[in-house]
């Protein structure tokens, strides 16, 4: 019993009580259980509070100064995809919960919330509106930008666009929409654009995308105005949008350095006459734009494509290659006329190569310094090093890159590299002091004799070569 009495007059200091001895009370004994139950409970939360602040003293992170802290958070919230996020997932918040002085330093830097990413879905749509609050609020009036998944929302279901209503207020109300310079928004309700457009005045940079799923026809039914001038926009990328969309924001975007447009959506009900009736039929320039990526859609939007449209200062160019295309003659006009500023052609190819229409392609633009190719099976992978080793075709060639779709075919043909080694000496020999090789989703062999016949190619010191597969650099 004075173990016990001991131990309740600890307790009881502990918990601010006074302590009354069993013999004085003349309680029963379950009584006491109850107390000591109660007091055993007590005793547990401050000996947790104490090891918690205990480990917080002795943690080799809390003796980091701030301005590490800073830039440990810094890195953290940038390397956040929206995918990967969400409510619960939102990186500053998660940094904030891990300690008072975390949550501190994450309050009290704006920088931490330049970015936001977030990945919306029906679950948790309600939250995420609150957590805007705060991105707006910690901010403040510093330039920041936005990455918004909306994937799997129902735009038919009235709960959600009412929600949506209030989504589309938090973001583009009071200075917000002002100070974005960059978003990146994947299948909003298409009558955002309208908001996009109007109310971001000071964007820099711009995408926007679609999945099959969220892009019928119906959901573009509502007249969508772009014809508002978007001086500030410096780079724009849009997915599966209707093709007269696509033309209107680019018309709209004078000033663009950079141009992406895949996958445009052509409906039957498109009338390219009357658009381009309504708008001009005469030659556009665009001074700024330095790369430009465009998939064709039907021959009348590639004619007006082709025919009208000019880059004076383009130095990437991709466009798909494919058997039995409309427009080649204005495609290949189109070519010729590139400007001597071009550096880079990605090649977007289909199963069924067309080899003469590449080598063609390929003779009218010489000076290029890259070629890249895209969706080429492995198959052919032979025949396109063979090409490349006539000295007529791209004798300014220093790079090269083949990227095959993600599990596609294994190239089991081991004289690619022999084919490879020709290639590269032929290079050397017509003066290429460097050559830089490099392939992407291709599971390949690199034998030792392999490696051996390259390394001949460098053992006078007067070449350079560099192969790389799938990020590694192979060794030779």
């Amino acid at each position: 019993m004075d173990d016990l009495d001991t131990r309740l007059k600890l307790a009881c200091k502990l918990a601010g009580t006074n302590y009354l001895p069993a013999s004085d009370s003349g309680n029963d004994p379950t009584g006491f259980l109850t107390e000591l139950k109660k007091l055993q409970s007590q005793i547990n939360t401050i000996q947790s509070q104490y090891r918690r602040r205990f480990n917080v003293i002795r943690s080799s992170t809390a003796a980091l100064p701030n301005e590490i802290l800073i830039i440990i958070f810094r890195l953290v919230c940038s390397a956040v995809e929206p995918n990967n996020a969400g409510p619960k997932g939102c990186p500053q918040i998660i940094l904030g919960s891990v300690s008072s002085h975390w949550r501190d330093i994450v309050v009290d830097m704006p920088e931490l919330w330049e970015t936001f990413s977030v990945k919306i879905s029906q679950e948790n749509l309600q939250t995420t509106i609150p957590l805007l609050k705060v991105y707006s609020a910690r901010r403040r009036q510093m330039p920041s930008s936005m990455q918004l998944d909306l994937r799997g929302l129902d735009y038919n279901s009235p709960k959600v666009l009412e929600s949506l209503t209030f989504l589309e207020g938090s973001i583009f109300s009071g200075d917000t929409p002002k100070l974005l310079h960059s978003m990146d928004v994947h299948c909003p309700p298409p009558y955002w654009l309208s908001t996009i457009v109007s109310q971001c005045s000071n964007l820099h940079e711009l995408s926007l995308s679609w999945t099959p799923q969220n892009t019928g026809t119906y959901i573009w039914s509502r007249r969508l105005p772009t014809s508002i001038p978007l001086y500030s926009l410096r780079i724009l990328r849009i997915n599966r949008v209707p093709i007269m969309l696509c033309f209107d924001l680019l018309l709209s975007c004078p000033n663009l350095t950079e141009f992406t447009c895949t996958t445009p959506l052509v409906h039957s009900r498109n009338d390219p006459d009357g658009w381009m009736m309504m708008n001009r039929d005469q030659e556009v320039t665009f001074p700024r734009l330095e790369r430009l990526t465009w998939t064709p859609t039907r021959k009348y939007w590639d004619k007006y494509f082709l025919e009208f449209f000019r880059f004076p200062s383009l130095r990437y160019f991709a466009w798909p290659i494919w058997p039995g295309q409309d427009s080649k003659n204005l495609f290949d006009s189109f070519v010729a006329a590139l400007p001597p500023s071009l550096e880079s052609f990605e090649i977007i190819a289909s199963p069924l190569i067309a080899w003469h229409r590449i080598e063609s392609i390929l003779r009218q633009i010489p000076r290029i310094t890259q070629l890249i190719l895209t969706g080429v099976p492995s198959s052919a992978h032979s025949r396109f090093l063979q090409m490349l080793q006539y000295p007529t075709i791209l004798p300014s060639l220093k790079a090269c890159k083949w990227i095959q779709k993600v599990g596609g075919e294994i190239d089991h043909d081991p004289r690619w590299v022999s084919h490879l080694h020709g290639m590269l000496q032929q290079r050397k020999f017509y003066g290429t002091k460097e050559f830089r090789y490099e392939m992407v989703n291709v599971e390949t062999c690199w034998r030792a004799e392999d490696r051996e016949m390259i390394s001949r190619l460098k053992c006078d010191g007067r070449f350079k070569v560099e192969i790389v597969c799938n990020h590694s650099i192979l060794d030779h």
